[in-house]
Protein backbone atom coordinates (compact mmCIF):
# COMPACT_ATOMS: atom_id res chain seq x y z
CA UNK A 1 0.00 0.00 0.00
CA UNK A 2 1.41 3.37 -1.01
CA UNK A 3 2.05 5.83 1.79
CA UNK A 4 0.82 9.37 1.25
CA UNK A 5 2.00 12.25 3.38
CA UNK A 6 -0.73 14.75 4.17
CA UNK A 7 0.27 18.08 5.66
CA UNK A 8 -1.60 21.04 7.00
CA UNK A 9 -2.49 22.23 3.51
CA UNK A 10 -5.01 19.72 2.17
CA UNK A 11 -7.66 19.64 -0.47
CA UNK A 12 -11.08 21.11 0.21
CA UNK A 13 -12.57 17.64 -0.21
CA UNK A 14 -10.27 16.14 2.41
CA UNK A 15 -10.86 19.02 4.82
CA UNK A 16 -14.61 18.57 4.43
CA UNK A 17 -14.25 14.91 5.37
CA UNK A 18 -12.21 15.89 8.41
CA UNK A 19 -14.75 18.53 9.40
CA UNK A 20 -17.51 15.93 9.24
CA UNK A 21 -15.63 13.44 11.39
CA UNK A 22 -14.47 15.91 14.03
CA UNK A 23 -17.90 17.50 14.28
CA UNK A 24 -19.07 14.14 15.61
CA UNK A 25 -16.42 14.43 18.33
CA UNK A 26 -17.40 17.95 19.29
CA UNK A 27 -14.08 19.46 18.18
CA UNK A 28 -12.94 21.48 15.19
CA UNK A 29 -10.56 20.24 12.53
CA UNK A 30 -8.11 22.93 13.59
CA UNK A 31 -8.06 21.45 17.10
CA UNK A 32 -7.50 17.94 15.85
CA UNK A 33 -4.23 16.26 16.77
CA UNK A 34 -2.47 13.51 14.87
CA UNK A 35 -4.29 10.61 16.51
CA UNK A 36 -7.65 11.78 15.23
CA UNK A 37 -6.49 12.95 11.84
CA UNK A 38 -4.91 9.53 11.46
CA UNK A 39 -8.29 7.97 12.18
CA UNK A 40 -9.97 10.25 9.66
CA UNK A 41 -7.48 9.43 6.95
CA UNK A 42 -7.64 5.71 7.63
CA UNK A 43 -11.42 5.58 7.59
CA UNK A 44 -11.60 7.58 4.37
CA UNK A 45 -9.05 5.38 2.60
CA UNK A 46 -6.05 7.71 2.58
CA UNK A 47 -3.20 5.58 3.99
CA UNK A 48 -0.29 7.25 5.70
CA UNK A 49 2.10 6.54 8.52
CA UNK A 50 3.13 8.49 11.56
CA UNK A 51 6.15 7.90 13.72
CA UNK A 52 9.66 8.90 14.69
CA UNK A 53 13.21 8.02 13.76
CA UNK A 54 13.45 5.67 10.80
CA UNK A 55 9.71 5.66 10.12
CA UNK A 56 8.10 8.41 8.02
CA UNK A 57 6.91 11.16 10.29
CA UNK A 58 3.68 12.97 9.54
CA UNK A 59 2.22 15.57 11.87
CA UNK A 60 -0.93 16.72 10.11
CA UNK A 61 -2.05 19.03 12.90
CA UNK A 62 -0.79 20.20 16.25
CA UNK A 63 -2.14 22.04 19.24
CA UNK A 64 -0.27 24.57 21.36
CA UNK A 65 1.44 22.80 24.25
CA UNK A 66 1.87 24.27 27.70
CA UNK A 67 2.82 20.91 29.18
CA UNK A 68 5.00 20.85 32.25
CA UNK A 69 6.35 17.70 33.88
CA UNK A 70 4.27 14.71 32.77
CA UNK A 71 4.42 11.52 34.84
CA UNK A 72 2.45 8.74 33.17
CA UNK A 73 1.87 5.45 34.98
CA UNK A 74 1.29 2.37 32.82
CA UNK A 75 0.46 -1.10 34.06
CA UNK A 76 -1.92 -4.02 34.00
CA UNK A 77 -5.43 -3.50 35.38
CA UNK A 78 -5.38 -4.06 39.16
CA UNK A 79 -1.62 -3.47 39.38
CA UNK A 80 -2.02 -0.51 41.75
CA UNK A 81 -1.72 2.35 39.27
CA UNK A 82 -4.56 4.36 40.80
CA UNK A 83 -3.25 3.89 44.34
CA UNK A 84 0.21 5.10 43.34
CA UNK A 85 -1.10 8.00 41.24
CA UNK A 86 -3.37 9.28 44.00
CA UNK A 87 -0.64 8.90 46.62
CA UNK A 88 1.73 10.97 44.50
CA UNK A 89 -0.97 13.56 43.83
CA UNK A 90 -1.64 13.96 47.54
CA UNK A 91 2.03 14.80 48.05
CA UNK A 92 2.17 17.17 45.07
CA UNK A 93 -1.15 19.06 45.03
CA UNK A 94 0.08 21.48 42.36
CA UNK A 95 -0.02 18.64 39.80
CA UNK A 96 -3.03 17.65 37.72
CA UNK A 97 -4.28 14.16 38.55
CA UNK A 98 -6.08 12.25 35.78
CA UNK A 99 -6.96 8.73 34.70
CA UNK A 100 -8.24 7.85 31.24
CA UNK A 101 -11.31 6.32 32.90
CA UNK A 102 -12.26 9.77 34.24
CA UNK A 103 -12.61 10.94 30.64
CA UNK A 104 -14.39 7.77 29.56
CA UNK A 105 -17.04 8.40 32.20
CA UNK A 106 -17.54 11.98 31.06
CA UNK A 107 -17.12 11.71 27.29
CA UNK A 108 -17.37 8.03 26.39
CA UNK A 109 -20.48 6.11 25.44
CA UNK A 110 -19.14 2.65 24.61
CA UNK A 111 -18.63 3.45 20.92
CA UNK A 112 -15.45 4.02 18.94
CA UNK A 113 -16.39 7.67 18.50
CA UNK A 114 -16.98 8.07 22.23
CA UNK A 115 -13.63 6.47 22.99
CA UNK A 116 -11.89 8.82 20.55
CA UNK A 117 -13.58 11.77 22.21
CA UNK A 118 -12.39 10.59 25.64
CA UNK A 119 -8.84 9.97 24.36
CA UNK A 120 -8.73 13.44 22.82
CA UNK A 121 -9.77 15.10 26.07
CA UNK A 122 -7.28 12.96 27.99
CA UNK A 123 -4.47 14.06 25.70
CA UNK A 124 -5.58 17.69 25.83
CA UNK A 125 -5.32 17.58 29.63
CA UNK A 126 -1.66 16.61 29.27
CA UNK A 127 -0.86 19.78 27.37
CA UNK A 128 -1.53 22.11 30.28
CA UNK A 129 0.80 22.16 33.28
CA UNK A 130 2.31 19.41 35.43
CA UNK A 131 0.40 16.20 35.91
CA UNK A 132 0.10 12.60 37.00
CA UNK A 133 -1.65 10.38 34.44
CA UNK A 134 -2.68 6.75 34.34
CA UNK A 135 -3.71 4.23 31.70
CA UNK A 136 -3.12 0.58 30.90
CA UNK A 137 -1.18 1.53 27.80
CA UNK A 138 -2.51 -0.52 24.90
CA UNK A 139 -3.86 0.55 21.56
CA UNK A 140 -3.03 2.61 18.50
CA UNK A 141 -4.46 5.77 20.02
CA UNK A 142 -2.18 5.47 23.05
CA UNK A 143 0.82 5.21 20.73
CA UNK A 144 -0.23 8.33 18.84
CA UNK A 145 -0.97 10.14 22.07
CA UNK A 146 2.59 9.55 23.24
CA UNK A 147 3.88 10.60 19.83
CA UNK A 148 2.23 13.98 20.32
CA UNK A 149 4.17 14.43 23.57
CA UNK A 150 7.65 13.91 22.14
CA UNK A 151 9.85 16.81 23.09
CA UNK A 152 8.01 17.38 26.37
CA UNK A 153 9.33 16.46 29.83
CA UNK A 154 7.73 13.03 30.08
CA UNK A 155 8.50 10.31 32.63
CA UNK A 156 6.99 6.88 32.12
CA UNK A 157 6.47 4.59 35.09
CA UNK A 158 5.71 0.96 34.25
CA UNK A 159 4.22 -0.69 37.33
CA UNK A 160 5.16 -4.36 37.17
CA UNK A 161 2.82 -6.86 38.84
CA UNK A 162 2.41 -10.45 37.57
CA UNK A 163 -0.71 -11.36 35.61
CA UNK A 164 -1.93 -13.85 38.20
CA UNK A 165 -1.74 -11.32 41.03
CA UNK A 166 -3.74 -8.80 39.00
CA UNK A 167 -6.26 -11.49 38.08
CA UNK A 168 -6.67 -12.45 41.74
CA UNK A 169 -7.62 -8.83 42.46
CA UNK A 170 -10.47 -8.69 39.95
CA UNK A 171 -13.57 -6.99 41.29
CA UNK A 172 -16.50 -7.84 38.98
CA UNK A 173 -18.05 -4.43 39.62
CA UNK A 174 -14.91 -2.26 39.60
CA UNK A 175 -15.39 -1.01 36.05
CA UNK A 176 -19.15 -0.74 36.08
CA UNK A 177 -20.20 2.52 34.44
CA UNK A 178 -16.94 2.99 32.50
CA UNK A 179 -17.68 2.90 28.74
CA UNK A 180 -14.98 1.00 26.86
CA UNK A 181 -15.62 -0.44 23.39
CA UNK A 182 -12.53 -2.37 22.44
CA UNK A 183 -12.26 -5.67 24.30
CA UNK A 184 -14.72 -8.52 24.64
CA UNK A 185 -12.41 -11.28 25.89
CA UNK A 186 -13.18 -10.90 29.58
CA UNK A 187 -11.23 -9.21 32.36
CA UNK A 188 -8.71 -12.03 32.82
CA UNK A 189 -7.75 -12.10 29.16
CA UNK A 190 -7.59 -8.30 29.06
CA UNK A 191 -5.05 -8.34 31.91
CA UNK A 192 -2.93 -10.86 30.01
CA UNK A 193 -3.34 -8.81 26.82
CA UNK A 194 -2.05 -5.67 28.55
CA UNK A 195 0.82 -7.65 30.07
CA UNK A 196 1.89 -8.93 26.67
CA UNK A 197 1.82 -5.42 25.26
CA UNK A 198 3.86 -3.94 28.12
CA UNK A 199 6.49 -6.64 27.54
CA UNK A 200 6.55 -6.15 23.78
CA UNK A 201 8.91 -4.37 21.45
CA UNK A 202 5.97 -2.19 20.39
CA UNK A 203 5.65 -0.69 23.87
CA UNK A 204 9.41 -0.20 24.00
CA UNK A 205 9.24 1.67 20.72
CA UNK A 206 6.39 3.83 21.96
CA UNK A 207 8.51 4.81 24.97
CA UNK A 208 11.60 5.62 22.92
CA UNK A 209 12.89 9.09 23.72
CA UNK A 210 11.19 9.23 27.12
CA UNK A 211 12.66 8.44 30.53
CA UNK A 212 11.27 5.08 31.66
CA UNK A 213 11.25 3.44 35.10
CA UNK A 214 10.18 -0.18 35.46
CA UNK A 215 8.89 -0.27 39.02
CA UNK A 216 8.23 -3.37 41.12
CA UNK A 217 4.57 -3.04 42.04
CA UNK A 218 4.91 -5.61 44.81
CA UNK A 219 7.08 -3.44 47.07
CA UNK A 220 5.41 -1.26 49.75
CA UNK A 221 3.67 1.89 48.53
CA UNK A 222 6.02 4.24 50.39
CA UNK A 223 8.98 2.65 48.60
CA UNK A 224 7.23 3.02 45.24
CA UNK A 225 6.62 6.71 45.95
CA UNK A 226 10.25 7.26 46.96
CA UNK A 227 11.54 5.61 43.78
CA UNK A 228 9.23 7.65 41.55
CA UNK A 229 10.14 10.92 43.26
CA UNK A 230 13.85 10.15 42.96
CA UNK A 231 13.51 9.14 39.31
CA UNK A 232 11.50 12.21 38.32
CA UNK A 233 13.24 14.74 40.55
CA UNK A 234 10.08 15.55 42.47
CA UNK A 235 10.47 17.27 45.80
CA UNK A 236 7.74 17.41 48.41
CA UNK A 237 6.73 20.96 49.40
CA UNK A 238 8.29 22.01 52.70
CA UNK A 239 4.88 22.45 54.32
CA UNK A 240 4.33 18.72 54.06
Amino acid sequence: METVEIGLETSAEFKAKCDELFAKLGISTEEAISVFLHQAVTEQGFPFTIGQGTKPSVRPATVPSEAGKIIHIFGRPNSGKTTLRNALASRHPDFNNFCIDDFRREYGDGTITGEMRAQYRFLDSKLHGNGFYESSGTGRMTEHTMDCLRGEEVYIIVLEVPDEICISRIDPHKYDGIPFPFFDGGKEEFIRHVGRFLDSWAFGGMCRGFKVLYLDGMIPLDEQIAKVEEFTGLTVPAAQ
